[in-house]
């Protein structure tokens, strides 16, 4: 898992693909979205269906109940609940 600065940043798997690309972005980076210190925009839909229950499961986030629009659909904002 790497985490980029407080302010905007993404969450990816450490798994690697055989061309070194990651396995799966688990949060979207929205730069012009104010959120609190350790919230993320989990990206649950399409490929990463079902990230969000993944990552609560493995006790990385916790749910807020927030959904923030991006682009076409609606996405959970959740409670980053490790350090990068």
């Amino acid at each position: 898992m790497s985490i980029r600065n407080r302010r905007s940043f993404s969450v990816k798997e450490s798994e690697r693909r055989q061309d070194g690309s990651p396995m799966a972005t688990a949060t979207i980076n929205v730069p012009s979205l104010e959120l609190p210190e350790n919230y993320v925009v989990v990206k649950d839909q399409d490929e990463n269906e079902g990230m969000m229950e993944a990552l609560v499961e493995a006790g990385i986030v916790r749910p807020t109940g927030l959904r923030v629009v991006v682009g076409y659909y609606s996405a959970p904002v959740a409670e980053l609940l490790v350090a990068g």
